[in-house]
């Protein structure tokens, strides 16, 4: 998993989120070569959210089944 700010990605399409507790979805991702963001089962924390507008991204990719990344990350809920 790449720290994408450290990479120099400026914009981003097509982000992927995935979680890092169930990290073979976001080892699977690296080869597309798009940026990885990592959120929790049931959250999206704020460093993510501040990373997602820093891209522009236009629309993002969700890796894992239900059990992996709920709903809630699906709905773009924040972590409290």
């Amino acid at each position: 998993i790449r720290d994408i700010g450290v990479t120099g990605v400026q914009t981003c399409a097509l982000p992927i989120f995935a979680t890092g507790a169930n990290y073979a979805d976001a080892l699977a991702a690296a080869p597309l070569g798009t940026p990885i963001l990592l959120v929790q089962q049931d959250c999206i924390p704020r460093s993510t959210f501040t990373e997602l507008a820093r891209l522009s991204a236009d629309n993002i990719v969700v890796l894992g089944g239900a059990t992996a990344v709920s709903d809630r990350v699906r709905r773009l809920i924040a972590c409290s």
